[in-house]
C-alpha cells in the first residue's frame, strides 16, 4: 500500500515525502480520498487500519469544521477487531479532497511514556545530585567564612588586635575580613596615641603642680601670708598663714577690702590706702607698706605688706592684685627695745652688729664673730665694709643708708665675705635706733647666713625649670616659653614651628646596655641637637627620649626645613659611649603657629605630638607635618570603660597584699591591698594598665574603690576566723574621696563587716591627688576618724602640695615614695629628701614608712636615719590572700636590722 502512486502533482508528492521524513517511529498514518471515499495510502506499524470501513470515519469527518482546519485534535477512539488505536490528530487538504489521520497503538504509546518518564526521572536524579553537591560546597565555604568573621569580631570587642582574619579569595567575605583587619589596626593605633597623649598631659599637669609646690614651700619658708584681691568682685582671698597672723580662721576673715580696711590702725589707714591706690593707678610699681592690724584677741600686730597688680584689662584698669603679709611685730619691738636687750644680744643665734652713724662697728655678738671669723678686738672701730667683698658691682651700701634715712629700716639679702675669704649670702635687717628726742644714735643689724638655703632655693628653681639629666629646659619652662613666643609671633606677624622629636631605637639600647649608657647617649644627643638650633630657639626634654624644639621668628614656615634636616642628622650620627658605637635616629612631628583656627600652646604641642606618631608609622627617621584633617578624624576617641564594668561584673579583679613591718622589732604592722586584673586574654594586669582609663570617670573610680574596700574587709573577716588579726590599707582616689556621700557609703560598708574593727582599716591618699576642696576633704577625713578609720599620705615627696596637705589633713602616716628609697644609697639628693621627710614627720608628730625597700642595705640605712617602718620587695612581694598567713608565721627581720642602735 505504501508504494501506491496516488498523487497527481509534484506538490502532493512533496507533502507525502515531508510526512514520511517527519513521521515519528511506531506512528501510523492513513490518507483518505474523500471524493472516492476510500483509503489511498497507509503506512506504519499499524497498517491494519486500512481494513477499516470508510464509513467508520464519517462521524469524525463531521466534526471537522468546513474541512479547512489543519491539525484538528479529537480525543476519540477507533475500534477495529481486537486492535484499539488512540487517535492523535486529523488534518485535511480540501483542495485535494484528502483527510490525513495519524495514530499510534496504545501499547506503543505506553512504552514511549514509560521511556520518557524513565529518562526524565534519571535526568532529575542527576540534576538533584549535582545541585546537592554545589549547595553543600557553597554552604561549607559560607559557613567557614562566617565563623572566621565571627571570631574576628569577638577579638576586636576584647581589644585583641594582633590576630588577623584570613579569608582567601576575591569575594565579599575576603573584602569584609580585610576591612575588619584594617579597622582593628586603626583602633589599636588610636588607643596607643590616646594613651601616650594622656600620659603626656599627666606629666604636664604634674610639672605644673610641682611648680606650685615650690612656690608654696617658698612662702612657708619665708613665713609669709598670701592674699589675692579680685577687683572685679571686690573679693579678697587669703591663705591660712595670713589668717594666723591676726588670729582669724578662714571662715572669719574679711571678704572685701572695706572689711579689711576696718582692721587697720586708725593712724595707719589713710597712708595704707594712699599707697594701695598709687599701685592700682600705676603710679608706683609695687605696693610696699608697714602698718598695724587688729589681732583677734585685741592687740595690734605690725604687718609688712608687699604686693602688686598682676592683671589689667586692655585699657590698663587693674583687675587683680596679689601680695604677701609678714608679721614684723618682733622686729618692731626689737627696734624700740634693742638697748634693753643685752642678754638677748649676747645669746642670740642671729648675728647682731651695732654701728655708728659713720658706719664704724660699735659692738658685735658672739654669733657674728663665729659667722665672720673675726675677733671682737679686730672688728671694733672698723667700718662695717670689712664684711663686704671687693666686688664693687655688688656693693649696695649707699642704697641701704638711703633707705635707712628715709624709712628708718632696711631689710634684704646681701653678700658678705668672712675672714677666710669665703663669700656667703646673709639675710639682714638694719634698723635705726633713736633717742627719746627722735635723733638717730646708731644702727642695729641682725643677719644670718642663708647661703645653703639660697643654694637650695636655686636648685629647686633650676629643678622646676630644667631637666636633671640633660640640663635642657623641662616641660614647665617649655610651656612658658611657647606661650610667650606665640604672643610675640602675633605681634611680629611671623611664624613659629614646634618640633616634637622622639628617638627611634633608644629603648633597645637602654635595655641592652643599661641606663647609664642610655643616659650618656641622651646627654650627648641633647648637646648635639641644641647646637644645630639658631640663637633664640629652644630645645626642651619633656621626658624619656622625647624632646621638643621651638623655632621662633620664621618669616615663612618653609624656613624651618633646614633646621629639621639638621636635627635629623644630629640624631642619626653615631655616638661612642664606653667604647660602644651607638646609633639611633629620630621621628619628628611639626606643627606651625599661627593657624587658621585659634589654638593655644597645649594644642600646638599636641598637634606636633600627633604628627610625630605619623612619622613613626611612615617609617621613622623622618618628619611629618601636622594634618588638621587627620586630627579631626581621631579627635574625640576615648578608652572603652565598659570593659572595666564588665570585669567587675565577672569578678575578674583580685587583691594582692604586701606586708608592712617594723624592721627593728620584727612586728608586722599591716598589709597594703593592691588591685590586680586577672584578664582572660592578657593575663594578670597591674593598675597602671587599667586605672588611667577611668581616671576621670567618677562612677567607675567609685565602683573600683568600693569594691577594693569591701573585698579587703571580707578577707579580713576570713583571716580573723582563722586566727590572723591584721590591719589592711586601701588606696582611695581623690575623686572618690570628695563624693558627697562618701561617709555614708563607708558606714554601710563597715556595717556589713561587723567582725572587723574599723581601726584595722586604713585609707591611703596619693600625695599627687587633685583635692579640689582641701577643707571639705579634711572634714571627710575627720568624719572617717570618728568611725575609727585612719588615713595615710601615699607617695610623699612626688607631688606638689605635700606641706599643704600635711597642715590641713589629719593623716596618721606618711609614706616615703619608693623612687627616693630605691636610689638613696647612690643619690645624695634622694637621701637628703628622705632625711627631710623623716624630720618633717617627726616635727609634725606623724608616723613615717618607707616604700621600695629592696635590699638589706636599704633597710639598714633607713634605720640609721630613724625610719623603722618599711615595705618592699626586700621584705616581701605582694602575695595572694592564702599565701599571707604562712608568710606571717615564718617571717623574721634581717639580723643586722635588729641590732641597729
Amino acid at each position: 500500500m505504501a508504494n501506491v502512486e496516488f498523487y497527481k502533482s509534484a506538490a502532493q508528492k512533496d507533502v507525502l515525502d515531508n510526512i514520511k521524513e517527519n513521521l515519528a517511529p511506531s506512528t501510523s498514518i492513513s490518507i483518505i480520498e474523500t471524493k472516492l471515499n476510500k483509503v489511498i495510502f497507509s503506512t506504519g506499524e499499524n497498517e491494519k487500519i486500512i481494513n477499516l470501513k470508510i464509513n467508520d470515519f464519517s462521524t469524525i469527518l463531521e466534526n471537522i469544521d468546513g474541512r479547512t482546519k489543519g491539525n484538528y485534535k479529537e480525543k476519540n477512539k477507533i475500534k477495529s477487531g481486537n486492535l484499539i488505536n488512540s487517535l492523535a490528530a486529523i488534518g485535511t487538504y480540501p483542495n485535494w479532497n484528502w483527510v490525513i489521520i495519524s495514530y499510534i497503538g496504545n501499547d506503543q504509546l505506553y512504552q514511549y511514556m514509560y521511556e520518557a518518564m524513565s529518562f526524565s526521572l534519571t535526568l532529575t536524579v542527576v540534576c538533584l545530585f549535582f545541585l546537592f553537591i554545589g549547595v553543600y560546597q557553597l554552604s561549607n565555604n559560607l559557613s567557614h567564612a562566617i565563623v572566621l568573621l565571627q571570631k574576628g569580631a569577638q577579638r576586636l570587642s576584647k581589644n585583641n588586635f594582633d590576630m588577623k582574619i584570613d579569608i582567601s579569595g576575591n569575594n565579599e567575605f575576603s573584602s569584609l575580613a580585610n576591612s575588619f583587619n584594617i579597622m582593628g589596626q586603626e583602633i589599636k593605633e588610636t588607643q596607643d596615641r590616646l594613651t601616650i597623649s594622656i600620659l603626656e598631659e599627666q606629666r604636664v599637669n604634674q610639672d605644673l603642680k610641682v611648680s606650685e609646690q615650690r612656690q608654696a614651700m617658698a612662702l612657708l619658708g619665708a613665713d609669709l601670708g598670701l592674699w589675692d584681691y579680685d577687683l572685679r568682685t571686690n573679693r579678697v582671698v587669703y591663705d591660712e598663714r595670713w589668717c594666723g597672723i591676726i588670729g582669724l580662721s578662714l571662715k572669719d576673715v574679711p571678704q572685701n577690702v572695706e572689711s579689711w580696711m576696718s582692721l587697720l590702725h586708725p593712724d595707719d589707714a589713710i597712708e595704707v590706702y594712699n599707697t594701695l591706690e598709687a599701685n592700682l593707678n600705676g603710679e608706683s610699681p609695687d605696693y610696699d607698706k608697714e602698718f598695724r592690724m587688729l589681732h583677734k584677741d585685741g592687740h595690734w600686730v605690725w604687718i609688712y605688706a608687699k604686693g602688686r597688680v598682676v592683671e589689667r584689662d586692655e585699657q590698663g584698669a587693674p583687675l587683680r592684685m596679689t601680695g604677701t603679709h609678714m608679721d614684723i611685730s618682733l622686729r618692731k619691738h626689737n627696734e624700740i627695745s634693742l638697748h634693753r636687750a643685752a642678754s638677748v644680744f649676747k645669746h642670740s643665734h642671729e648675728s647682731i652688729l651695732i654701728t655708728g652713724l659713720d658706719g664704724r662697728i660699735i659692738d658685735v655678738n658672739d654669733a657674728c664673730l663665729q659667722l665672720t671669723g673675726y675677733s671682737r678686738s679686730y672688728l671694733l672701730g672698723k667700718n662695717q665694709q670689712v664684711f663686704r667683698p671687693d666686688n664693687k658691682a655688688v656693693d649696695n651700701t649707699s642704697e641701704i643708708f638711703t633707705t635707712l634715712k628715709k624709712k628708718g629700716y632696711w631689710y634684704g639679702e646681701i653678700l658678705y665675705q668672712n675672714k677666710a675669704g669665703e663669700i656667703y649670702t646673709v639675710k639682714q635687717a638694719v634698723s635705726s635706733v633713736a633717742n627719746d628726742h627722735g635723733e638717730v644714735q646708731h644702727y642695729v643689724s641682725l643677719f644670718s647666713d642663708i647661703t645653703e638655703s639660697k643654694k637650695h632655693q636655686q636648685q629647686l628653681e633650676h629643678l622646676a625649670n630644667f631637666d636633671v639629666l640633660t640640663d635642657l629646659p623641662n616641660r614647665a619652662m617649655l610651656s612658658e616659653f611657647l606661650q610667650h613666643s606665640m604672643e610675640q609671633e602675633q605681634r611680629r606677624e611671623s611664624n613659629l614651628a614646634v618640633i616634637y622629636l622622639d628617638l627611634d631605637g633608644f629603648k633597645l639600647i637602654n635595655d641592652r646596655h643599661g641606663h647609664k649608657v642610655g643616659d650618656q647617649l641622651l646627654i650627648t644627643l641633647a648637646s648635639r641637637m641644641k647646637a644645630v638650633l639658631r640663637k633664640g630657639d629652644l630645645l626642651s626634654r619633656i621626658g624619656g627620649d622625647e624632646f621638643v624644639a621651638v623655632l621662633v621668628d620664621l618669616e615663612k614656615i618653609n624656613n624651618s626645613e633646614a633646621t629639621i634636616s639638621r636635627l635629623l642628622k644630629a640624631a642619626a650620627s653615631p655616638i661612642v659611649v664606653d667604647e660602644l658605637e651607638l646609633k639611633v635616629s629620630a621621628s619628628l612631628g611639626v606643627s606651625f603657629y599661627p593657624q587658621v583656627q585659634e589654638v593655644d600652646a597645649d594644642q600646638v604641642l599636641r598637634q606636633a605630638d600627633q604628627a610625630m606618631y605619623q612619622a613613626k608609622i611612615s617609617g621613622k627617621n623622618g618628619f611629618h607635618i601636622f594634618d588638621s584633617e587627620l586630627d579631626r578624624s581621631i579627635r574625640g576617641q576615648h578608652e572603652n570603660i565598659e570593659r572595666i564594668f564588665l570585669a567587675l561584673e565577672r569578678r575578674e579583679f583580685i587583691l594582692f597584699y604586701q606586708p608592712k613591718v617594723n624592721m627593728r622589732t620584727g612586728q608586722i604592722v599591716g598589709v597594703e591591698a593592691l588591685i590586680r586584673w586577672k584578664h582572660p586574654e592578657r593575663g594578670l594586669l597591674t593598675p597602671g594598665y587599667f586605672l588611667p582609663v577611668i581616671e576621670n570617670h567618677s562612677l567607675a573610680m567609685i565602683s573600683i574603690g568600693e569594691w577594693v574596700t569591701d573585698t579587703a574587709l571580707t578577707q579580713m573577716e576570713k583571716w580573723k576566723l582563722d586566727g590572723l588579726n591584721i590591719s589592711v590599707s586601701v588606696n582611695i582616689d581623690a575623686l572618690h574621696l570628695q563624693q558627697s556621700n562618701f561617709i555614708d557609703r563607708q558606714r554601710i560598708i563597715l556595717a556589713a563587716h561587723p567582725l572587723v574593727p574599723p581601726f584595722h582599716l586604713e585609707m591611703e591618699i596619693l600625695e599627687t591627688s587633685e583635692l579640689d576642696d582641701v577643707l571639705q576633704t579634711a572634714k571627710v577625713i575627720n568624719a572617717c576618724k570618728e568611725l575609727g578609720v585612719s588615713f595615710a599620705l601615699d607617695d610623699f615627696g612626688t607631688g606638689y602640695s605635700s606641706l599643704t596637705y600635711l597642715r590641713r589633713l589629719d593623716v596618721r602616716l606618711i609614706k616615703i615614695d619608693q623612687t627616693f628609697v630605691r636610689d638613696m644609697l647612690d643619690n645624695p639628693d634622694d637621701l637628703a629628701i628622705i632625711q627631710g621627710v623623716i624630720s618633717l614627720a617627726s616635727a609634725l608628730k606623724r608616723d613615717v614608712i618607707a616604700e621600695g625597700v629592696e635590699t638589706v642595705a636599704h633597710g639598714s640605712k633607713l634605720l640609721e636615719l630613724g625610719c623603722e617602718l618599711a615595705q618592699g620587695y626586700g621584705i616581701a612581694k605582694p602575695m595572694s590572700h592564702d599565701e599571707l598567713p604562712n608568710w606571717c608565721e615564718n617571717w623574721h627581720p634581717d639580723p643586722s636590722w635588729t641590732i641597729q642602735k
